[in-house]
């Protein structure tokens, strides 16, 4: 447990210092956040309480859609994944440590717009249990889903093109940019089958429903175990 904590810290400071992985989890989401959120604030009356969760959804999708699979590309499809297997080392510890870290620069960030939001911008800042409920939950299964990409995919550009089709649908259907009764009925339907839907919807209540977190915790389980699999089969 310690070697695995010490990896996970080592990994935390690897990504500060990937200036790719740093942009896409750090520095895009928080400049979006404060260019968009004051035009945000002017053209759409009410945005001031839901500017933290739509830019948490905004952020959390791209560092994870398309800054998380770089690392276990780094691994799985390079010759650093056999010095895992000569050192013994079970290759799921590299998803394990990947997907924390990620988790860790995430949710900072996101709590980076949340604690600001209400300085810069008047937004409302969430005092409920359900919106925290709802961030962790889906950066999870966003995480999921990602780290799917970092094991399968062995070129980062190509995990990069599949992380758009779920970032750009996300952006543009989830109801984060373009309230959904909007939209029309086909693209409401299937935005239902992206975690930023779910994520935005159960961020923005006041009490829990069990739609969105039973969506999203089978997300979470399906992916992970679709990517623990990819693992144990490569050892």
């Amino acid at each position: 447990m310690t070697a695995l904590l010490s990896n996970i810290a080592l990994q935390w400071k690897l990504n500060l210092r990937d200036k790719e992985i740093l942009t896409v989890y750090y520095i895009v989401p928080l400049v979006f956040y404060l260019f968009m959120s004051g035009i945000f604030k002017t053209i759409m009356p009410g945005m001031d309480q839901t500017i933290i969760p739509t830019m948490c959804v905004f952020g959390a999708t791209m560092g994870a859609m398309l800054g998380s699979p770089a690392p276990l590309i780094a691994v799985f499809a390079t010759d650093i994944k056999k010095s895992y297997l000569v050192g013994g080392v079970p290759l799921y510890s590299a998803l394990i440590v990947n997907f924390v870290s990620a988790f860790i620069h995430i949710f900072i960030m996101s709590c980076i717009i949340v604690f600001t939001a209400p300085i810069f911008f008047n937004a409302t800042l969430p005092t409920n249990l359900t919106f925290w409920i709802g961030l962790i939950l889906f950066i999870f299964a966003s995480l999921s889903i990602s780290s799917i990409f970092g094991l399968y995919v062995k070129d980062s550009s190509k995990a990069s093109m599949f992380g758009q089709c779920i970032f750009l649908p996300t952006v543009m259907l989830s109801g984060i940019m373009i309230p959904s009764s909007m939209l029309p009925s086909i693209f409401t339907t299937f935005a239902k089958i992206l975690p930023g839907t779910w994520g935005f919807e159960l961020m923005t209540l006041n009490e829990l429903t069990m739609q969105p977190i039973l969506f999203l915790v089978v997300i979470s389980i399906a992916g992970l175990i679709i990517c623990f699999g990819k693992t144990l089969k490569s050892n």
